[in-house]
């Protein structure tokens, strides 16, 4: 049995939901400090981990395993309770989790890896502030060729206002986990 904590809130799926609805982005002002809280659980896993050739790693990181709780506090939900072995694949013919939050390697070869939390991250807050997900697809094979092989559209093609987080966003989802933060 696995027994977690009961958070009283909003799954990230919800919150895109509505600004969908609404048809505009959450404002950086509230994005970025949920992308960071978000990092700061990740990171707080693989300190956790004691053991640097096996970290903790988020393997469905998306936005229904994220909640804001009530209190504002964020969380992260349906966390891996398997640390990640040096050779962390999944099984042949097995992708865990969604395609269009899931880093390439973790499509192409199964290896998840704290670069492939840095990429869903950046997925992640892609969304929030520009409203429109990075890899846009009706279906899987579709979605998978652009998390693989896809140019990402500009943030400043979306709104001139967010051209400083360009770059970061930039690398965070380079498709190589070397060139990742």
């Amino acid at each position: 049995y696995v027994v977690t904590e009961h958070v009283p809130g909003t799954p990230l799926s919800e919150i895109f939901r509505k600004m969908q609805a609404a048809g505009r982005p959450l404002p950086a002002a509230i994005a970025l400090p949920i992308a960071l809280a978000i990092c700061d659980a990740l990171k707080a896993a693989i300190d956790a981990t004691c053991d640097t050739e096996s970290p903790l790693v988020h393997k469905d990181l998306r936005p229904s395993a994220v909640v804001v709780g009530n209190s504002g506090a964020i969380k992260l939900a349906h966390f891996g309770q398997d640390p990640v072995s040096k050779a962390a694949r999944t099984s042949t013919g097995t992708v865990l989790g969604r395609f269009g939050y899931q880093a390439p390697e973790t499509i192409v070869d199964g290896l998840v890896t704290p670069a492939s939390n840095v990429f869903s991250v950046a997925v992640l807050l892609y969304e929030m502030i520009s409203g429109n997900h990075p890899f846009p697809g009706t279906a899987p094979m579709e979605i998978i060729r652009a998390v693989t092989r896809g140019a990402v559209e500009t943030l400043v093609g979306i709104d001139p206002c967010l051209a400083g987080l360009e770059g970061v966003l930039r690398r965070a989802l380079s498709k190589s986990p070397g060139d990742r933060y």
